[in-house]
């Protein structure tokens, strides 16, 4: 693997990984919505966050891809980078189920 191909990965891994950590649980249930609510739209409400986690982690690898003009290292660090959003959703739905046990 190139080095250049290797800083993009872990790179990329750091930034995903900090997002992670920043992300706080409890600002996951809208606010003033009443238990009751959260209860009937849970599932609902956590699948468009993860959505939107996803997206947003898209969105960076594209910004990030942008300065790789070589092609072959372009190609080889998209398919690292989607490989580590999968990881991370899959993460981050890991930590959604283990804080709301559902």
């Amino acid at each position: 693997m190139e080095d250049i191909v290797f800083n993009a990965m872990i790179n990329f891994q750091f930034f995903c990984n900090d997002m992670l950590k920043k992300k706080n649980m409890d600002k996951l249930v809208p606010k003033g919505m009443l238990r009751s609510d959260w209860n009937a739209r849970k599932e609902e409400l956590l699948n468009e966050e993860i959505e939107s986690v996803n997206r947003y982690l898209d969105e960076q690898a594209a910004v990030r891809l942008q300065s790789f003009t070589s092609s072959a290292n372009k190609q080889d660090i998209e398919r690292r980078f989607a490989v580590i959003i999968i990881k991370t959703i899959d993460s981050f739905k890991e930590k959604i189920k283990d804080y709301y046990m559902y």
